[in-house]
């Protein structure tokens, strides 16, 4: 009880966060402060309620749960490498019987095997269409997770990526383009059942704004104190 003392308005924006996405409506929630200060404790609290393992108002939620986390050398084609399986771990766990996954995220593929210096080339030069593939495989994935033919205690809300160390994205990575661009699609592809919960030092205000100047009007913004 003692480690979130003075934390329930972030508590309260996780879990209205989760409901307003189950509905296909989501505000991503940004989360910034200095090391120490209990970001990866709110991620962890994000997890916990996302998967209903907690519940901290009348609703309780039944997401999939993923969790990435940043660093300098992360390009578009490897942070969709590492998402897809994450995806595919999580998938695994619950719904071994979906087999959409390699479909979904086919295109991923060439990327898997190749060389960190291929992945960082083709990123920039083909940012654009591996952002369409990647949120085309997102929209795929929750609309499978979300079918209302799958058995009750199979079906999600949605999908929720918690994203550690956001400040160490790099400009290879394009995350502020990609998340404006993504919600973009999701809306009009009305699978708009993603939340991104993302945290790191003040400094990752830059990295989303560097890559796209109002990709952070995406986010309702704490700076923990």
């Amino acid at each position: 009880r003692d480690m979130f003392a003075g934390r329930t308005a972030e508590i309260n924006a996780i879990d209205k966060g989760l409901l307003q996405t189950s509905y296909g409506n989501p505000t991503h929630l940004l989360l910034l402060g200095e090391r120490g200060i209990g970001k990866t404790s709110l991620l962890n609290v994000g997890s916990i309620f996302a998967k209903g393992e907690f519940t901290w108002s009348d609703k309780q939620h039944n997401f999939l749960v993923v969790r990435l986390s940043l660093n300098e050398d992360m390009c578009l084609a490897d942070f969709a490498v590492n998402l897809k399986n994450a995806i595919e771990r999580e998938i695994n766990k619950e719904h071994s019987k979906l087999a959409f996954i390699k479909k979904a995220w086919g295109f991923v593929s060439r990327f898997e095997a190749a060389g960190m210096s291929y992945r960082k080339e083709e990123s920039n030069k083909n940012s654009t269409q591996i952002i369409q593939e990647f949120i085309y495989s997102l929209s795929d994935t929750v609309r499978s997770i979300r079918d209302p033919l799958l058995p009750t205690t199979e079906k999600k809300d949605g999908l929720v990526i918690l994203i550690d160390e956001a400040d160490k994205a790099s400009k290879d990575l394009h995350l502020g383009f990609f998340l404006k661009i993504l919600t973009e699609t999701l809306a009009a592809e009305k699978t708009n059942h993603i939340l991104f919960i993302v945290c790191g030092l003040p400094d990752a205000r830059n990295a989303l704004s560097d890559s796209h100047e109002s990709s952070l009007r995406l986010f309702q913004e704490f700076d923990l104190g």
